[in-house]
């Protein structure tokens, strides 16, 4: 009975390290592409502004690239507060030997959480890309 245990920790630790790899590449995706929004929106020329003193003014400034940018770095950030929390509570499960209890529960309530929070980012970005797409390529024609 003790090796089948010890068979399940295996294999729950396996799939961890999988989940977290591909949640490391989402990460790094996520941030990258809210980091190329930020860059993108504070080289915009807001004709508004005759006298832009800063790319943080114009950002400001810009509204319609809050929210876009706020989805990839928040959804970003959740995945990896889920991973830091899902590591302690499998770690301390590991060493008590106990089977799951109100931490674990958690975690996989935030998971069901998560899914629907990525699943909002991926709504918002793909609701702005046609009018992100439209102010890069403005003056670009």
């Amino acid at each position: 009975m003790a090796q089948a245990g010890e068979f399940r920790r295996i294999c729950l630790w396996s799939f961890w390290v999988a989940n977290f790899l591909v949640d490391a590449i989402y990460v790094i995706m996520s941030w990258a592409t809210a980091s190329n929004l930020a860059n993108a929106s504070g080289n915009l020329h807001i004709e508004s502004w005759k006298d832009a003193q800063s790319t943080a003014r114009n950002f400001i400034s810009n509204n319609i690239w809050r929210a876009p940018i706020a989805a990839c770095a928040l959804g970003g950030l959740m995945v990896v507060f889920f991973n830091l929390l899902s590591c302690i509570v499998l770690i301390r499960k590991s060493i008590a030997k106990t089977g799951p209890g109100f931490g674990y529960g958690f975690i996989v309530a935030w998971a069901f959480v998560l899914s629907f929070f990525i699943l909002m980012c991926s709504l918002i970005m793909e609701g702005f890309s046609t009018t992100v797409e439209r102010q890069l390529t403005a003056g670009v024609t």
